[in-house]
C-alpha cells in the first residue's frame, strides 16, 4: 500500500515537473521568434530629419537594407506634399505582406508604382530628398503600350559592376485606359488580349481606396486588393513562400555594390561587395 501511494506520488509529481518544462519552453521567446528591430525603432526618419544611418552598420547587405528604407521613407514624405499617390508594388508588396520588411534571406529591392497624370509631381520628388536623382526610361521600343520605367537613385552609393550611382528605388508609372481600367507594362488595350499572359490590368476598385501595411516600422500605402494583386502575379502560395528569390528581382545577389561610397568617391582601397 505504501508502495503504491509512493509511486503514484513520484508519477504526479513527474507528470508536473514534465508539463512545466512544456509550458516553459512553448512561452519562451526565442532569439529568431523575435520579431527584429526596424529602421523605425532605431532612426528618425521625419519631415525635420532622416537620419542617413547607412554608416551605423558593418555589413554590406544591412547597409544597403538602410539605404532603401530610408529611400522609401523619403520619397513616402516627399509624396505626402506633393500629393502625388504612391504605393507598394509587387516585389515591395510581397515583402511588406510576408516579412513587414526586407526579406532577411534576399539582396533589398524597393519597387513601388505611381500614375502617370502624376508625372509632374513625380519630378518634384528629388528637390525634396536630398542626394538622389530620378531617371525615367520609356519603354516604347520594346513594346507599342509598354508603361514608363523610372528609377529614384541614392548618389552616394556605387553599383560597381555598371559604375553608375547608385542604389535604387523601382518606380512603375502605370496608367489608364479611357474605361478607367489602369494598364500594367506590355499589356494589350484590346481587351480580348489583357489576360493572355495572366491578370496585367486593374480595375480601380482593385487598388482604391489605399490601405497601408508596415514595412521597417514605417506605415506605407498599398493596394486594397492587395491580397488579391499577389495571388495574380505570384500565385496563391504567395503567403507561404519563404524568399523572393523564386521570383524575379532587379538585383542580382552576388552582384558588387558599394553602399557608402559615391561611383566618384571610389578608390581602390574602397572596394566593398554584397553577396
Amino acid at each position: 500500500m505504501a508502495r503504491r501511494r509512493l509511486f503514484s506520488l513520484f508519477y504526479i509529481s513527474s507528470l508536473w515537473i514534465f508539463l512545466s518544462v512544456i509550458t516553459y519552453m512553448t512561452q519562451r521567446e526565442y532569439p529568431y521568434n523575435k520579431e527584429p528591430l526596424s529602421y523605425a525603432d532605431l532612426f528618425r526618419c521625419d519631415l525635420h530629419q532622416c537620419t542617413d544611418s547607412r554608416h551605423s552598420s558593418s555589413s554590406c547587405l544591412s547597409q544597403a537594407r538602410l539605404v532603401l528604407t530610408r529611400l522609401l521613407r523619403q520619397f513616402s514624405l516627399a509624396a505626402s506634399k506633393t500629393n502625388l499617390i504612391y504605393f507598394l508594388y509587387k516585389k515591395s508588396l510581397l515583402a511588406a505582406a510576408r516579412c513587414k520588411g526586407h526579406v532577411p534571406a534576399d539582396f533589398p529591392n524597393i519597387e513601388i508604382a505611381v500614375f502617370q497624370n502624376d508625372i509632374q509631381k513625380l519630378l518634384k520628388v528629388p528637390l525634396q530628398v536630398n542626394n538622389t536623382v530620378l531617371e525615367l526610361t520609356p519603354e516604347k521600343k520594346k513594346h507599342p503600350n509598354s508603361i514608363i520605367r523610372a528609377k529614384l537613385i541614392d548618389t552616394k552609393s556605387c553599383l560597381l559592376r555598371t559604375q553608375e550611382n547608385g542604389l535604387f528605388m523601382d518606380i512603375a508609372v502605370l496608367k489608364k485606359d479611357t474605361k478607367g481600367s489602369i494598364l500594367d507594362s506590355y499589356t494589350s488595350k484590346l481587351p480580348w488580349l489583357r489576360n493572355l499572359k495572366g491578370p496585367h490590368y486593374y480595375s480601380e476598385r482593385d487598388i482604391f481606396p489605399l490601405r497601408t501595411l508596415k514595412f521597417d516600422g514605417f506605415s506605407f500605402a498599398v493596394p486594397r486588393s492587395w491580397e488579391k494583386l499577389l495571388t495574380s502575379w505570384y500565385g496563391k502560395n504567395w503567403g507561404k513562400s519563404i524568399s523572393l528569390m523564386d521570383y524575379e528581382v532587379s538585383y542580382n545577389p552576388t552582384e558588387a555594390v558599394d553602399p557608402i561610397h559615391s561611383c566618384k568617391e571610389r578608390t581602390s582601397h574602397t572596394l566593398i561587395e554584397c553577396s
